[in-house]
């Protein structure tokens, strides 16, 4: 029955698809969704051409971080997020080879907070959607990291016999994952959308670096696209904590 019902979910996500026009280059996936469809992001215009492409404005007014799943100490002002897709080949290598070292030399240390958003590219990524839901009813169960590893570790196969072995492998009770996985939409991912909207990002891996505010929403500081040696990202934290620190 659990299992059956685990099935069912996941294939309710694999039903809401849109069409979605995408450019890979310098290590960013680039989308724009033509159509919309249940737990998806909104319309954004396509890129007619790289060079014609305009940056992004980082918003003057703090946003929300709300649906957001961070890892951190909670006392961490410092935040780092990544706009992300478990099918995107970039987003695995950050997730793999850099984000290992930002979470022991600036997570762990207590210095930042590192936040996760859905940006699921279904076009080419028809298995972002379930695993986007199979993270955040992880999340419900207080181990959405755990999820996160499992699905980065293997991102060529998300299906639903892999989704059925991370939910035994992160150890999340079949009972509640399977009533999460059924919901038709998922508030987490909903917010994650409203704010994939809001800064218009159209490509994963996208990364932001803000600070919290007193009333606990995020003032952008930095925006930056695409996989980067850990030497770039270790000048753009050790940056926004220095200015934290003025």
């Amino acid at each position: 029955g659990g299992q059956l019902a685990i099935k069912s979910g996941i294939q309710r996500a694999l039903n809401s698809l849109a069409t979605v026009s995408v450019i890979v280059a310098s290590g960013v996936v680039i989308w724009s969704t033509l159509g919309n469809s249940k737990n998806q992001l909104p319309a954004t215009e396509p890129p007619r051409t790289m060079p014609a492409r305009q940056e992004p404005i980082l918003p003057v007014e703090s946003v929300s971080v709300d649906g957001i799943a961070f890892m951190g100490q909670p006392t961490a002002k410092s935040v780092m997020l990544v706009f992300s897709d478990f099918q995107c080949p970039f987003c695995r290598k950050f997730a793999l080879t850099e984000m290992p070292s930002v979470v022991s030399s600036y997570v762990d240390s207590g210095r930042i907070q590192f936040g996760f958003v859905h940006v699921p590219i279904e076009k080419i990524h028809p298995l972002a959607i379930p695993a986007a839901k199979a993270a955040a009813c992880s999340g419900r169960q207080g181990k959405f990291w755990r999820m996160h590893d499992f699905l980065f570790a293997d991102s060529n196969n998300l299906q639903q016999e892999s989704l059925l072995r991370g939910v035994r492998e992160v150890e999340l009770s079949n009972k509640e994952f399977s009533a999460c996985m059924l919901e038709t939409r998922l508030p987490e991912l909903d917010l994650n959308a409203a704010l994939v909207a809001r800064l218009m990002v159209t490509g994963t891996p996208t990364f932001y670096l803000g600070r919290l505010e007193s009333d606990g929403r995020l003032r952008l500081i930095d925006r930056f696209e695409g996989a980067r040696p850990s030497s770039v990202l270790q000048s753009k934290l050790d940056g926004l904590l220095k200015e934290a620190q003025q």
